[in-house]
């Protein structure tokens, strides 16, 4: 919640990727997890999201939605 009473929420399909450039791009953000993981060891899955929709809320407003 931010310092104005409004927040919002996030729904979407959790979808899992099996390409392996979804990986690769994963393990080459230097911020992502390339220390623990190796492209090919599958142990580990990226994930993304489909048909998310982001809806800000307030106490004061109408819901405002942000596609």
């Amino acid at each position: 919640m931010e310092k104005d009473g409004t927040w919002i929420r996030v729904t979407a399909k959790l979808v899992r990727d099996d390409r392996d450039e979804a990986r690769a791009a994963m393990l080459a953000d230097p911020t992502g997890p390339s220390q623990l993981y190796k492209l090919g060891d599958e142990i580990f899955e990226v994930l993304r999201l489909e048909d998310a929709v982001c809806t800000k809320y307030s106490f004061m407003a109408d819901p405002v939605m942000i596609q």
